[in-house]
């Protein structure tokens, strides 16, 4: 009886341990770089603006597929500034710092955007 509750436990255990591991971050090497207090980076290219609403492809590795997303509380700004508000037009390469959420849907929402910065070419 004593084997068979160890042996539970041990699979407990490590069935938890590969649940943690398969819930890492992917890092900047796979084109999305991610910290706690600043949420994901992203690149994408703007295909559509629609109001405060924008319609992006993701060129990011790992990234790819349209996105939409609401400008509406996010900081829009040039490349290492956050004072210079900038205009986007279709064509732009930005990178989008949002929360990590993304709603499923087509084409996915990337929620809770807090910044976009346009992004050297």
């Amino acid at each position: 009886m004593k084997k068979t509750m160890a042996w539970i436990l041990v699979l407990i255990i490590c069935f938890t341990a590969l649940t943690l591991v398969g819930c890492a971050q992917e890092s900047a090497a796979g084109g999305t770089t991610a910290t706690a207090e600043n949420g994901y980076t992203v690149f994408a290219k703007i295909e559509e603006i629609n109001g405060t609403t924008l319609l992006v492809r993701g060129i990011s590795e790992g990234f790819t597929g349209e996105y939409t997303l609401s400008t509406e509380n996010a900081i829009i700004c040039a490349p290492n500034d956050t004072k210079i508000l900038v205009k986007l037009e279709v064509g732009d390469t930005v990178a989008i710092t949002y929360s990590g959420l993304i709603m499923e849907s087509y084409p996915a929402i990337l929620a809770e955007v807090t910044k976009i910065t346009n992004a050297p070419e």
